[in-house]
């Protein structure tokens, strides 16, 4: 045990992350940072990405990529707050996500954001009159939402955009994620899963919470309608859009130029196309079933249309449950947000279809959040930046190792894949496990300015 408090510790490192932030949105020309802003800050941009300074400031303390509650601060109120309290705002948690849900759908956060004076906002009068919903209930829904930042009641009864909900207008990245529906009933039936009598230790992608939520036997992607496949590509392609621009820069990706990249499962083509200008001598191999394959096509002849018409880039149908038909040494297979989606075997079969394909001198890439357990230690944190086995930051006194609530978003969705297709995000020794089970070795891991790492193998 140290000698300082916990209370004590955890004051030391909010005060040195918020001086850390000061003073580096200084240095860059932006400005003060406020919650009741009307107008986007420059770091809300997807497009951004911070100093490393910063991103290990807002990691510590604010976790702005991750999640809107601070790490450091997350611990204080976990200490500080009455455990029954706790407890009671947990219980009651979905109806936050119910209210989110009604003020973007409904459109109150389209109304608010182009009202006349969007710093005063509108009475819930001519809310009501707007978009015919009870200003009574609106009103409940609302100031729920405040309190939780969302809002902001100007004067009693009326209610401005806060820079938080501004992310939730039409076509922004907020907005594309809470498009997707069917979380709130495969929630509601994931203790029927997990205490199922013939389900309960099972790893079928057939037999989760889904399949009793919607009474099916059909996998998720089968049994969903197109226009919610359409949803649920754009909620993930959000997540790329937020979440790229520290990928992209902090892996060494100049070294692959010349190889032909095989983006597996590559979806709407977004990885191929942020690559392109990396790779100017690299042929692209996008692989995936036909309807996504037509959303890439479009999209690369818009955003990458030299490329395109160069005939650099080749679209692909392909399982990647069957032999890989890319084949040799020259071959770098990518794998982003892939494996999470399935159970251990079905990893390990699909890492040895492109490992056999690729043979020994190809690498296998894969792109995921990476789990830490969330140790708590009370002693000044060891320096571990320069093993790339290890979490990037050093972690301070009181502080899980996974950064607490920063970690809370790759929790939540490996809860969330769970339930849906029984596959899970892990830690680094489980994928170690699964890469070395399908004939991989790790040659590298690169934890980049955003949540997810870049696990690098090749073929033993």
């Amino acid at each position: 045990m140290t000698g300082v408090s916990e209370l004590d510790s955890l004051q030391v490192t909010l005060n040195a992350a918020i001086d850390t932030i000061r003073m580096e949105l200084r240095s860059a020309g932006y400005p003060e940072l406020s919650t009741l802003a009307t107008q986007p800050h420059p770091l809300d941009e997807s497009s951004n990405l911070p100093s490393r300074k910063l991103f290990e400031a807002q990691t510590t303390a604010v976790g702005k990529h991750l999640h809107p509650l601070p790490s450091a601060l997350g611990r204080l109120q976990v200490l500080i707050q009455n455990p029954y309290y706790r407890a009671v705002e947990q219980i009651y948690a979905v109806y936050e996500a119910a209210s989110l849900d009604i003020a973007v759908k409904v459109g109150v956060i389209e109304v608010l954001s182009n009202a006349p004076d969007p710093c005063r906002g509108l009475h819930i009068q001519e809310l009501q009159e707007r978009l015919d919903i009870d200003k009574t209930k609106l009103a409940i829904i609302l100031r729920l939402l405040a309190a939780k930042g969302w809002f902001h009641e100007t004067s009693e009864g009326v209610f401005a955009v806060t820079r938080p909900s501004l992310q939730l207008r039409q076509g922004y990245n907020g907005w594309k994620m809470i498009q997707t529906p069917g979380k709130p009933r495969v929630a509601a039936s994931l203790k029927d899963m997990i205490t199922h009598p013939k389900w309960k230790y099972s790893t079928s992608p057939k037999e989760t919470a889904y399949q009793l939520a919607f009474q099916t036997d059909l996998h998720m992607f089968d049994h969903v309608q197109p226009e919610v496949a359409n949803l649920f590509a754009h909620s993930v392609r959000s997540l790329g859009d937020a979440y790229s621009p520290g990928m992209i820069s902090d892996y060494p990706w100049s070294r692959l130029d010349s190889r032909t990249i095989v983006d597996c499962g590559g979806g709407q083509g977004s990885l191929t196309i942020l690559l392109v200008p990396e790779l100017p001598t690299s042929s692209f191999v996008i692989q995936d079933f036909p309807g996504p394959l037509c959303l890439a096509e479009a999209n690369l002849q818009v955003a990458v249309p030299e490329a395109w018409e160069q005939g650099r880039i080749t679209l692909q149908q392909h399982d990647f449950f069957k032999p890989q038909p890319q084949t040799g040494p020259n071959c770098v297979f990518l794998f982003r947000w892939i494996l999470h989606d399935w159970p251990d075997q079905q990893v390990v079969e699909i890492l040895s279809q492109a490992a056999r394909a690729g043979g020994k001198g190809s690498k296998v890439l894969i792109v995921e959040f990476i789990i830490v357990p969330g140790v708590v230690d009370p002693s000044p944190p060891s320096d571990t930046r320069n093993n790339k086995r290890k979490h990037t930051l050093p972690v301070p006194p009181y502080v899980p190792a996974d950064f607490g609530q920063v970690s809370v978003i790759a929790h939540s969705l490996s809860v969330h894949v769970m339930a849906t297709y029984n596959g899970h995000e892990r830690t680094l020794a489980e994928y170690e496990s699964l890469i070395t089970r399908a004939g991989l070795t790790i040659t590298g891991v690169y934890h980049t300015r955003s949540p997810l790492s870049v696990i690098e193998t090749e073929v033993l």
